[in-house]
């Protein structure tokens, strides 16, 4: 039976998630989206329970027993800013075709290619879904976190931990296109601090120049060792993302630098031993110190195209009339937090990558409608279809 998801509801849903903006960098304000806008379209459903814990992440439980572990669908509430986006809050239909993406209605709007479609067709389908009173083998839990622009775990970390919940298949809910991504390289931010001592430029030999000593330190880098690539991620990398010095003043030898490097890691690498590596280059800096420690990082995933849930979210495209693909991302989620726990864990969602963060962000209302669809298909299969 094909999911009867009410379309106009969904469009609703879709632009109050627009109309309500949930910049990362205002933890206040996506705390109050989660609590104004994602919860009322919770609260009338039969949740055992519809929490929300100290960091602002909001979770409902639908009790299905513990003969088998949780199903969690998890969706983002943080967006990044508007930047130079017009009218990023102001949430309209749109063809396209005038802005080089296919023809057809699209929602205009920050964040509808990242989290906030996905978003809007979750709570769509965890309602169709209720609406059927199924009768659960396992637990579903119903997930908005506070992040979405972090980059690092700490979000699902705290709810997991806030919830005592326990581990299980996970689908995260944000834009890939409603391809199903598999797995996805890991990150860590590393951050580099070169110190020196500051002299005029004519004698620079009486100082200790930190760009020097940056400058040794990246060269050391090209010597840092790196696995072989992934038959499906590809490559690890290590690239640096930032330098700066100080002071910046005319004639004069800088006395501190600083570096940030984008370390890419496949599954099977460990943080530790990555930044080991990096660490091992400031031996061959001479005259300036050298301090380098780990940043925020998100671990790498990667789950067997076998798996019940991937099989389940494919034939849900198929059951759908779409094409569905199987793709690995090199930009990172919180999927590996869950890998890392022996369960298996998938991205799916509305949204083209290629539009995140541009002027023009849209998304196209049938792929939020395909979506909300298989979602309720995902949903009946992992939790209660048997």
């Amino acid at each position: 039976m094909r999911p009867a998801i009410d379309v106009a509801r969904l469009r609703q849903i879709l632009a109050a998630c627009i109309r309500t903006p949930s910049p990362q960098t205002d933890m206040e304000a996506v705390r109050a989206f989660i609590a104004e806008v994602v919860r009322p379209y919770l609260e009338d459903l039969p949740f055992d329970s519809l929490t929300v814990d100290g960091m602002g992440n909001l979770v409902g439980r639908l009790a299905g027993g513990e003969a088998e572990p949780p199903f969690m669908f998890c969706t983002y509430a943080g967006t990044v800013p508007a930047g130079n986006m017009p009218d990023p809050f102001v949430p309209r239909v749109v063809d396209g075709a005038a802005y080089g993406q296919p023809a057809g209605p699209h929602m205009w709007g920050r964040g509808t290619s990242e989290q906030m479609a996905a978003l809007a067709a979750a709570l769509e389908a965890i309602r169709v879904y209720c609406d059927q009173a199924p009768e659960l083998r396992r637990d579903v839990l119903f997930a908005t976190t506070v992040a979405g622009e972090m980059g690092c775990h700490d979000a699902v970390d705290h709810m997991m931990q806030a919830g005592q919940f326990a581990f299980g298949p996970t689908l995260l809910a944000v834009g890939t296109n409603n391809a199903v991504y598999a797995g996805n390289m890991g990150r860590t931010d590393v951050h580099v601090e070169v110190f020196g001592q500051a002299c005029h430029s004519s004698n620079p030999g009486q100082g200790r120049n930190a760009i020097e000593g940056a400058r040794q330190f990246l060269n050391a880098l090209q010597a840092v060792p790196l696995p072989p690539p992934d038959p499906d991620l590809g490559q690890p990398s290590l690239t640096p993302t930032l330098i700066a010095s100080s002071p910046t003043i005319s004639h004069t030898v800088p006395d501190y630098c600083r570096l940030v490097l984008d370390r890419r890691l496949i599954p099977g690498e460990e943080m530790e031993q990555a930044l080991a590596d990096i660490s091992k280059c400031a031996d061959d800096v001479t005259g300036p110190d050298v301090r380098v420690e780990g940043g925020r990082f998100n671990y790498p995933s990667k789950t067997s195209l076998d798996a019940p849930l991937v099989q389940a979210a494919l034939a849900a495209l198929r059951n759908e009339g779409a094409e569905p693909a199987c793709r690995y991302a090199r930009w990172t989620l919180d999927a590996g937090f869950f890998t890392r726990e022996r369960v298996d864990a998938i991205l799916l969602g509305p949204g083209d990558e290629r539009m995140a963060h541009t002027d023009a962000e849209m998304v196209a209302l049938k792929d939020v409608e395909l979506a909300a669809r298989a979602y309720v298909r995902i949903l009946r299969a992992m939790a209660s279809e048997r």
